[in-house]
């Protein structure tokens, strides 16, 4: 008995930090090629900046009365960053940071680095 509940509390971690690397580890670029054409961009490419690394975004942030998810106790919810390089529609190349905060299935909030007057954030 107390050694299937080690298997099982094993196994639970397993598959949480697997799950974070592999959210660590995607780019998100169908979902923001999908953001960009939408305002007449295009996608060039996506960086994923270095662990720690959340270029002009503060390192901590609190969010109040924001909508999460949690699996056993678990928050789903998290901020991810990257860097954007795209063209304009008058074909002007611009490289800008992104915040996204992602969920457990999609993106619900991309949120533009400070002083971005290109592209406007979007909030669920």
């Amino acid at each position: 008995m107390e050694l299937g509940l080690y298997i099982l509390i094993g196994l639970a971690v397993v598959l949480l930090v697997g799950s974070r690397i592999a959210w660590r580890m995607r780019t998100y670029s169908r979902q923001l090629s999908a953001f960009l054409a939408e305002h007449d961009c295009s996608l060039i490419s996506v960086k994923i900046p270095k662990l720690w690394q959340t270029g002009p975004f503060p390192k901590v942030s609190v969010r109040f009365g924001a909508v999460h998810t949690e699996t056993l106790g678990v928050r789903m919810t998290h901020f991810e960053h990257r860097i954007v390089t795209f063209k304009d529609k008058s074909g002007a190349q611009h490289t800008l940071w992104v915040r996204l905060l992602v969920n457990l299935l999609t993106i619900q909030d991309i949120i533009w680095e400070p002083g971005n007057k290109l592209l406007p954030d979007r909030y669920r």
